[in-house]
């Protein structure tokens, strides 16, 4: 397994009615939510994040939004390298 590389990070406010960006990234993006409730689809399944939660987006996954987000506010960090599937999610 190779130790995930960073790549850049920021702070992102949706703006009200804003919808997460339709795109399929290059590389793994984790958000740490700070507020809000942030929602789109992830390789055709629904994500739903609130505050204090957190998430991967895996790289080469389409990401399209799903409905305005309400009052989203997250710090992402754009990071290579392989994520062991615990930290996906993925069951066993």
């Amino acid at each position: 397994m190779n130790m995930p590389i960073y790549e850049n990070s920021a702070f992102k406010v949706f703006e009200r009615g804003e919808i997460h960006v339709t795109r399929t990234i290059e590389t793994n993006v984790l958000l740490l939510m700070t507020h809000g409730t942030l929602r789109f689809y992830e390789d055709g399944k629904l994500v739903t994040l609130n505050a204090g939660e957190w998430y991967v987006q895996r790289a080469g996954l389409l990401q399209q939004g799903a409905d305005a987000c309400d009052g989203a506010e997250y710090y992402y960090i754009h990071f290579a390298g392989d994520i062991p599937c615990k930290i996906r999610g993925e069951r066993d």
